[in-house]
């Protein structure tokens, strides 16, 4: 689970990773940032980061919140 807060010049950059890694956003927060939390399958952590930190050279700060439990119902994420 990840809080990725990025500018708005970024946001377009990163819900486009977003949509093609198989990673489900939680929630998306509006401010002076952008905060979008997300949930990363394990397997895909690093490249997943990696891949946000190019599209934005590394200005997007990623807190990873730890590891969580979810499940999909109806194509939605669950945090269990």
């Amino acid at each position: 689970r990840f809080v990725l807060t990025t500018d708005y010049n970024g946001i377009g950059k990163i819900q486009y990773i977003i949509g093609n890694a198989g990673v489900y956003t939680l929630d998306t927060r509006y401010t002076e940032n952008v905060e979008v939390e997300v949930v990363v399958p394990a397997e895909e952590v690093k490249l997943f980061v990696d891949k946000i930190t190019e599209a934005t050279a590394g200005r997007t700060n990623i807190d990873d919140l730890g590891n969580v439990q979810y499940i999909i119902i109806d194509g939605k994420c669950q945090v269990c």
